[in-house]
Protein backbone atom coordinates (compact mmCIF):
# COMPACT_ATOMS: atom_id res chain seq x y z
CA UNK A 1 0.00 0.00 0.00
CA UNK A 2 1.53 3.23 -0.90
CA UNK A 3 0.72 6.80 1.21
CA UNK A 4 1.57 9.75 -0.45
CA UNK A 5 1.79 13.33 1.34
CA UNK A 6 0.94 15.64 -1.55
CA UNK A 7 0.08 18.99 -0.45
CA UNK A 8 2.42 20.83 -2.50
CA UNK A 9 0.55 19.69 -5.80
CA UNK A 10 -1.75 22.94 -7.18
CA UNK A 11 -4.65 23.01 -8.74
CA UNK A 12 -6.32 25.76 -10.98
CA UNK A 13 -9.15 27.92 -8.79
CA UNK A 14 -13.20 27.38 -9.48
CA UNK A 15 -14.45 28.49 -12.57
CA UNK A 16 -9.77 29.83 -13.39
CA UNK A 17 -9.38 28.62 -16.82
CA UNK A 18 -5.72 27.77 -17.53
CA UNK A 19 -3.91 30.17 -19.40
CA UNK A 20 -3.23 27.92 -22.31
CA UNK A 21 -3.32 24.04 -22.77
CA UNK A 22 -0.15 21.99 -22.14
CA UNK A 23 0.72 20.03 -25.70
CA UNK A 24 0.75 16.23 -25.17
CA UNK A 25 4.32 15.34 -26.80
CA UNK A 26 3.87 12.82 -29.68
CA UNK A 27 4.51 9.30 -29.08
CA UNK A 28 7.20 7.46 -31.10
CA UNK A 29 6.94 4.57 -33.57
CA UNK A 30 9.27 1.57 -33.26
CA UNK A 31 11.63 3.20 -36.21
CA UNK A 32 11.66 6.39 -33.75
CA UNK A 33 10.14 8.40 -36.23
CA UNK A 34 7.26 10.62 -34.48
CA UNK A 35 3.60 9.87 -34.77
CA UNK A 36 1.36 11.10 -36.85
CA UNK A 37 -1.14 13.29 -35.26
CA UNK A 38 -3.59 16.06 -37.10
CA UNK A 39 -4.67 17.41 -33.65
CA UNK A 40 -5.46 17.02 -29.87
CA UNK A 41 -8.97 16.37 -30.48
CA UNK A 42 -11.93 18.69 -31.35
CA UNK A 43 -13.80 20.35 -28.37
CA UNK A 44 -17.86 20.43 -27.81
CA UNK A 45 -19.62 22.12 -25.00
CA UNK A 46 -22.06 19.86 -23.61
CA UNK A 47 -25.19 20.43 -21.17
CA UNK A 48 -25.17 17.74 -19.10
CA UNK A 49 -28.23 18.35 -16.41
CA UNK A 50 -27.44 21.92 -16.16
CA UNK A 51 -23.89 21.72 -16.32
CA UNK A 52 -21.37 22.54 -19.25
CA UNK A 53 -19.03 19.76 -19.80
CA UNK A 54 -16.10 19.99 -22.14
CA UNK A 55 -16.33 16.58 -24.89
CA UNK A 56 -12.83 15.98 -26.93
CA UNK A 57 -13.62 14.76 -30.59
CA UNK A 58 -11.21 12.22 -32.67
CA UNK A 59 -13.20 11.52 -35.86
CA UNK A 60 -12.83 9.74 -39.09
CA UNK A 61 -15.61 9.80 -41.75
CA UNK A 62 -17.31 6.69 -42.63
CA UNK A 63 -18.98 3.57 -40.57
CA UNK A 64 -16.99 2.53 -38.93
CA UNK A 65 -16.54 1.46 -35.32
CA UNK A 66 -17.14 4.09 -32.37
CA UNK A 67 -15.27 4.47 -28.76
CA UNK A 68 -16.36 6.64 -25.61
CA UNK A 69 -13.11 7.02 -23.52
CA UNK A 70 -13.44 8.01 -19.65
CA UNK A 71 -9.82 9.21 -18.10
CA UNK A 72 -8.44 8.52 -14.93
CA UNK A 73 -9.08 10.38 -11.84
CA UNK A 74 -5.57 12.44 -12.40
CA UNK A 75 -6.20 12.86 -15.81
CA UNK A 76 -8.00 14.24 -18.70
CA UNK A 77 -9.09 13.51 -22.52
CA UNK A 78 -5.91 15.45 -24.20
CA UNK A 79 -3.84 12.14 -22.67
CA UNK A 80 -5.45 10.14 -25.07
CA UNK A 81 -4.44 12.20 -27.61
CA UNK A 82 -1.86 9.50 -28.84
CA UNK A 83 -4.19 6.23 -29.18
CA UNK A 84 -6.81 8.05 -30.74
CA UNK A 85 -4.47 8.66 -33.01
CA UNK A 86 -3.22 5.40 -33.66
CA UNK A 87 -7.70 4.23 -33.30
CA UNK A 88 -8.51 7.28 -36.05
CA UNK A 89 -5.84 5.43 -38.90
CA UNK A 90 -7.57 2.47 -38.52
CA UNK A 91 -10.98 4.17 -38.85
CA UNK A 92 -11.98 3.94 -35.23
CA UNK A 93 -13.86 7.36 -33.61
CA UNK A 94 -13.49 8.55 -30.25
CA UNK A 95 -15.17 10.40 -27.89
CA UNK A 96 -13.61 11.64 -24.75
CA UNK A 97 -15.33 13.76 -22.22
CA UNK A 98 -13.68 15.37 -19.31
CA UNK A 99 -15.31 13.92 -16.03
CA UNK A 100 -17.22 16.96 -13.75
CA UNK A 101 -14.30 18.66 -11.99
CA UNK A 102 -11.57 17.29 -14.14
CA UNK A 103 -9.82 18.49 -17.25
CA UNK A 104 -11.24 21.39 -19.03
CA UNK A 105 -14.47 21.46 -16.69
CA UNK A 106 -13.42 24.02 -13.84
CA UNK A 107 -16.86 24.08 -11.85
CA UNK A 108 -16.40 22.51 -9.16
CA UNK A 109 -12.95 21.62 -9.22
CA UNK A 110 -12.39 17.47 -7.99
CA UNK A 111 -16.16 17.56 -6.63
CA UNK A 112 -18.89 15.76 -7.66
CA UNK A 113 -22.29 15.54 -5.25
CA UNK A 114 -22.51 11.65 -5.47
CA UNK A 115 -21.46 8.59 -7.48
CA UNK A 116 -25.19 8.79 -9.33
CA UNK A 117 -24.21 11.70 -10.93
CA UNK A 118 -20.96 10.15 -12.60
CA UNK A 119 -23.03 6.94 -13.78
CA UNK A 120 -25.81 9.40 -15.44
CA UNK A 121 -23.50 11.57 -17.23
CA UNK A 122 -21.93 8.14 -18.59
CA UNK A 123 -25.63 7.08 -19.77
CA UNK A 124 -25.74 10.78 -21.00
CA UNK A 125 -22.86 10.62 -23.58
CA UNK A 126 -23.30 6.94 -24.67
CA UNK A 127 -26.84 7.56 -26.04
CA UNK A 128 -25.56 10.86 -27.89
CA UNK A 129 -22.90 8.92 -29.38
CA UNK A 130 -25.22 6.03 -30.35
CA UNK A 131 -27.76 8.61 -31.32
CA UNK A 132 -24.32 10.41 -33.81
CA UNK A 133 -23.54 7.17 -35.45
CA UNK A 134 -26.64 4.73 -35.03
CA UNK A 135 -25.05 2.21 -37.86
CA UNK A 136 -21.33 1.98 -35.53
CA UNK A 137 -20.38 -0.21 -33.31
CA UNK A 138 -20.40 1.09 -29.98
CA UNK A 139 -17.33 0.43 -28.17
CA UNK A 140 -16.78 2.06 -24.43
CA UNK A 141 -13.31 2.45 -23.00
CA UNK A 142 -12.18 2.69 -19.55
CA UNK A 143 -8.79 4.03 -17.94
CA UNK A 144 -7.39 3.71 -14.67
CA UNK A 145 -10.37 5.08 -12.70
CA UNK A 146 -12.50 5.46 -15.58
CA UNK A 147 -13.16 1.65 -15.51
CA UNK A 148 -14.90 1.99 -12.44
CA UNK A 149 -17.92 3.33 -13.75
CA UNK A 150 -17.32 2.09 -17.39
CA UNK A 151 -17.87 -1.60 -15.87
CA UNK A 152 -20.99 -0.58 -14.14
CA UNK A 153 -22.41 0.74 -16.80
CA UNK A 154 -21.42 -1.69 -19.14
CA UNK A 155 -23.14 -4.99 -16.97
CA UNK A 156 -26.66 -6.72 -17.74
CA UNK A 157 -27.71 -5.70 -14.54
CA UNK A 158 -27.62 -2.02 -14.79
CA UNK A 159 -30.76 0.19 -14.75
CA UNK A 160 -30.37 3.23 -16.79
CA UNK A 161 -32.21 6.13 -14.73
CA UNK A 162 -31.93 8.05 -17.57
CA UNK A 163 -34.87 8.23 -20.10
CA UNK A 164 -34.91 7.05 -23.49
CA UNK A 165 -33.95 3.88 -25.48
CA UNK A 166 -30.59 2.10 -23.85
CA UNK A 167 -27.53 1.93 -26.35
CA UNK A 168 -25.97 -1.38 -27.58
CA UNK A 169 -22.41 -1.78 -26.44
CA UNK A 170 -20.05 -3.56 -29.03
CA UNK A 171 -17.30 -4.68 -26.34
CA UNK A 172 -15.54 -3.09 -23.22
CA UNK A 173 -12.04 -2.57 -23.06
CA UNK A 174 -10.32 -1.61 -19.58
CA UNK A 175 -7.23 -0.41 -19.57
CA UNK A 176 -5.02 -1.04 -16.43
CA UNK A 177 -8.14 -1.21 -14.15
CA UNK A 178 -8.23 0.88 -11.06
CA UNK A 179 -11.24 -1.29 -9.73
CA UNK A 180 -8.39 -3.18 -7.83
CA UNK A 181 -5.55 -0.79 -6.53
CA UNK A 182 -2.27 -0.04 -4.36
CA UNK A 183 -2.37 3.16 -3.16
CA UNK A 184 -4.78 4.47 -0.48
CA UNK A 185 -5.54 7.28 1.71
CA UNK A 186 -4.63 8.02 5.21
CA UNK A 187 -6.68 6.71 8.13
CA UNK A 188 -6.99 9.98 9.19
CA UNK A 189 -8.57 11.31 6.32
CA UNK A 190 -10.61 8.49 5.85
CA UNK A 191 -12.07 9.17 8.88
CA UNK A 192 -12.73 13.09 8.16
CA UNK A 193 -14.81 11.74 5.22
CA UNK A 194 -16.13 9.82 7.70
CA UNK A 195 -17.49 12.79 9.43
CA UNK A 196 -18.02 14.67 6.70
CA UNK A 197 -20.69 12.62 5.81
CA UNK A 198 -22.84 13.79 9.12
CA UNK A 199 -21.79 17.33 8.52
CA UNK A 200 -23.22 18.44 5.05
CA UNK A 201 -22.19 19.72 2.01
CA UNK A 202 -19.78 22.32 3.02
CA UNK A 203 -17.74 19.87 5.06
CA UNK A 204 -17.86 17.44 1.89
CA UNK A 205 -16.72 20.00 -0.57
CA UNK A 206 -13.57 20.08 1.18
CA UNK A 207 -11.13 18.83 -0.62
CA UNK A 208 -7.90 15.49 0.00
CA UNK A 209 -5.09 15.28 -2.58
CA UNK A 210 -5.13 12.82 -4.57
CA UNK A 211 -2.73 10.06 -3.10
CA UNK A 212 -0.45 9.04 -6.23
CA UNK A 213 2.61 11.04 -7.41
CA UNK A 214 3.92 11.78 -10.83
CA UNK A 215 6.81 8.76 -11.30
CA UNK A 216 3.72 6.16 -10.48
CA UNK A 217 2.32 7.05 -14.11
CA UNK A 218 5.12 6.47 -16.65
CA UNK A 219 8.96 6.41 -15.99
CA UNK A 220 9.44 8.10 -19.67
CA UNK A 221 11.02 11.03 -18.60
CA UNK A 222 9.37 13.64 -21.89
CA UNK A 223 6.06 12.48 -20.49
CA UNK A 224 6.82 12.55 -16.59
CA UNK A 225 7.68 16.81 -17.51
CA UNK A 226 4.85 17.00 -19.67
CA UNK A 227 2.45 15.14 -16.06
CA UNK A 228 4.59 17.83 -13.79
CA UNK A 229 3.70 20.74 -15.69
CA UNK A 230 0.02 19.54 -16.96
CA UNK A 231 -2.57 22.73 -15.70
CA UNK A 232 -5.22 20.68 -16.50
CA UNK A 233 -4.40 17.21 -13.95
CA UNK A 234 -6.42 17.09 -11.19
CA UNK A 235 -4.51 16.64 -8.02
CA UNK A 236 -6.92 17.00 -5.20
CA UNK A 237 -10.52 15.77 -5.19
CA UNK A 238 -13.25 16.72 -2.70
CA UNK A 239 -14.40 14.00 0.19
CA UNK A 240 -17.79 13.89 -1.68
CA UNK A 241 -15.94 12.62 -4.41
CA UNK A 242 -13.76 10.13 -2.40
CA UNK A 243 -17.26 8.88 -0.97
CA UNK A 244 -18.74 8.16 -4.29
CA UNK A 245 -15.06 6.63 -5.50
CA UNK A 246 -15.59 4.42 -2.84
CA UNK A 247 -19.46 3.29 -3.48
CA UNK A 248 -18.13 2.70 -7.09
CA UNK A 249 -15.75 0.42 -6.54
CA UNK A 250 -16.92 -1.54 -4.69
CA UNK A 251 -20.11 -2.29 -6.97
CA UNK A 252 -17.52 -2.51 -9.78
CA UNK A 253 -15.67 -5.06 -8.03
CA UNK A 254 -18.20 -6.85 -7.91
CA UNK A 255 -19.82 -6.78 -11.57
CA UNK A 256 -17.86 -9.19 -13.42
CA UNK A 257 -19.67 -11.95 -13.37
CA UNK A 258 -22.76 -9.86 -15.00
CA UNK A 259 -20.75 -8.50 -17.88
CA UNK A 260 -22.00 -10.42 -20.88
CA UNK A 261 -19.92 -8.29 -23.72
CA UNK A 262 -17.16 -9.11 -25.44
CA UNK A 263 -14.45 -7.40 -23.07
CA UNK A 264 -10.48 -6.58 -23.37
CA UNK A 265 -8.23 -5.42 -20.42
CA UNK A 266 -5.09 -4.14 -21.46
CA UNK A 267 -2.47 -4.57 -18.11
CA UNK A 268 0.98 -3.25 -17.86
CA UNK A 269 2.75 -5.22 -15.49
CA UNK A 270 4.92 -2.53 -13.99
CA UNK A 271 1.88 -1.20 -12.40
CA UNK A 272 2.53 1.03 -9.16
CA UNK A 273 -1.06 1.80 -9.04
CA UNK A 274 -3.30 -1.20 -10.36
CA UNK A 275 -3.19 -4.04 -7.66
CA UNK A 276 -2.31 -6.75 -10.92
CA UNK A 277 -3.30 -10.08 -9.15
CA UNK A 278 -6.84 -8.48 -7.95
CA UNK A 279 -7.31 -7.33 -11.46
CA UNK A 280 -6.47 -11.16 -13.31
CA UNK A 281 -8.72 -12.54 -10.72
CA UNK A 282 -11.17 -9.87 -11.44
CA UNK A 283 -11.11 -10.78 -15.14
CA UNK A 284 -11.52 -14.55 -14.19
CA UNK A 285 -15.31 -14.02 -13.34
CA UNK A 286 -16.29 -12.34 -16.39
CA UNK A 287 -19.41 -14.21 -17.72
CA UNK A 288 -18.69 -13.52 -21.64
CA UNK A 289 -16.87 -16.17 -23.98
CA UNK A 290 -15.21 -13.39 -26.08
CA UNK A 291 -12.32 -11.70 -23.05
CA UNK A 292 -9.05 -11.42 -23.43
CA UNK A 293 -6.22 -9.93 -20.82
CA UNK A 294 -3.21 -8.96 -22.24
CA UNK A 295 -0.06 -7.78 -19.98
CA UNK A 296 2.33 -5.79 -21.78
CA UNK A 297 5.87 -6.35 -19.88
CA UNK A 298 8.18 -3.63 -18.30
CA UNK A 299 5.52 -1.23 -19.20
CA UNK A 300 4.17 1.29 -16.27
CA UNK A 301 0.59 2.54 -15.50
CA UNK A 302 0.05 5.42 -18.38
CA UNK A 303 0.58 2.89 -21.26
CA UNK A 304 -0.41 5.80 -23.36
CA UNK A 305 2.86 7.32 -22.37
CA UNK A 306 5.01 4.13 -22.28
CA UNK A 307 8.20 4.32 -24.17
CA UNK A 308 8.27 0.78 -24.75
CA UNK A 309 4.81 -0.90 -25.39
CA UNK A 310 2.89 2.32 -26.70
CA UNK A 311 2.77 1.05 -30.06
CA UNK A 312 1.70 -2.91 -29.44
CA UNK A 313 -0.76 -1.44 -26.75
CA UNK A 314 -2.27 0.87 -29.17
CA UNK A 315 -1.91 -1.96 -32.27
CA UNK A 316 -3.68 -4.22 -29.78
CA UNK A 317 -6.92 -2.20 -28.94
CA UNK A 318 -7.50 -0.94 -32.26
CA UNK A 319 -7.29 -4.47 -33.81
CA UNK A 320 -9.62 -6.07 -30.87
CA UNK A 321 -11.90 -2.92 -31.68
CA UNK A 322 -11.82 -4.17 -35.41
CA UNK A 323 -12.44 -7.81 -34.64
CA UNK A 324 -15.14 -7.15 -32.76
CA UNK A 325 -16.93 -4.72 -34.34
CA UNK A 326 -16.98 -6.92 -37.99
CA UNK A 327 -17.96 -10.20 -36.21
CA UNK A 328 -20.76 -7.79 -34.66
CA UNK A 329 -21.70 -6.39 -38.01
CA UNK A 330 -21.42 -9.99 -39.62
CA UNK A 331 -23.96 -11.34 -36.49
CA UNK A 332 -26.22 -8.80 -37.09
CA UNK A 333 -26.18 -9.15 -41.15
CA UNK A 334 -26.86 -12.80 -40.41
CA UNK A 335 -30.09 -12.47 -38.37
Amino acid sequence: MHVVDSNEKKQPLEGERSVSTLPLPLQCEPSGAKLQREHEGLLESVLVEGAELQLRKFMVSGPGPVALYLHGIEGHSQWFANTAAVLNSQGISVYAPDRRGAGLNFFERGHVANEKVLIEDLEFFLKLIAERHPQSPLFLIGNCWGAKVATIVAAETHKWSTSGQKPQLAGLVLICPAIKTKPDLKFMQKLSIALALFSGKTALKEQIPIPLTTEMFTDNHIFLEYIEKDPLRLTSASKAFYFASFLLGLKSSGVAPSIKIPTLILQSDNDDIVDVPGIESWFSKIAHPDKTYKTFAGAAHSMDFDKRQFVDYARELAQWIERVGTNGRNRGAAQ
